[in-house]
């Protein structure tokens, strides 16, 4: 079994992927470390990430979850994530040595501000301050994460957006995947 195989199936097994930011605030966006509830994880903190105070993003086994049919392929080349989110999948894609270059795409730069001086990446890791919505890419990619919706900001719903935002990227992407919750996988 190869070392990409070995490490989806630990994260399949219950692991946790935790992220080290500060808590903060920076405009309409925070960052808040939380005590897990009971049912959320077997205690520790938890990394929330929050606009206008509805919960967007966290470091949650939950999150991990909606993740899995991402992390489960065999990734490689060049990878395009749309939302840097709390930079939850920059944990996982930087420690796969098959993969040549991550682009991060994300509108927000207060997000940015927050995340990117701490979250993990190295010499693959590029991050581009666009909306997805409306972004060209000016190369192709193997794989695609598309995560940047928020109800907060959208007019779309959110289902409808899934479906526009697979068919503006899939012809500069071999395999685009779009981040569902997980009760709509």
């Amino acid at each position: 079994m190869d070392k990409h195989r070995r490490y989806i199936d630990i994260l399949k097994n219950n692991y946790r992927i935790t992220v080290d930011l500060p808590e903060q605030t920076n405009g309409d966006f925070k960052i808040r470390k939380l005590e897990c509830e009971p049912h959320e994880c077997d205690g520790g903190i938890k990394t929330v990430l929050y606009h206008k105070n509805m919960p967007i993003m966290s470091d949650l086994p939950e999150e991990l979850k909606e993740h899995l049919p991402f992390f489960s392929l065999n990734l490689s080349g060049n990878v395009l994530v749309c939302g840097l989110g709390i930079g939850f999948i920059n944990e996982v894609l930087i420690n796969i040595p098959d993969i040549k270059k991550v682009v991060i795409v994300e509108k927000y730069k207060e997000v940015i501000d927050m995340v990117w001086p701490y979250c993990k990446k190295d010499e693959r890791f590029e991050l581009i301050h666009a909306d997805a919505d409306t972004w060209k890419p000016n190369i192709n990619f193997d794989f695609a994460w598309l995560d940047s919706w928020t109800q907060v900001e959208q007019e779309t719903p959110q289902e409808e957006w899934w479906e526009i935002i697979k068919v503006k990227y899939s012809p500069y992407c071999k395999t685009t995947m779009v981040w569902k919750p997980t009760n709509k996988m």
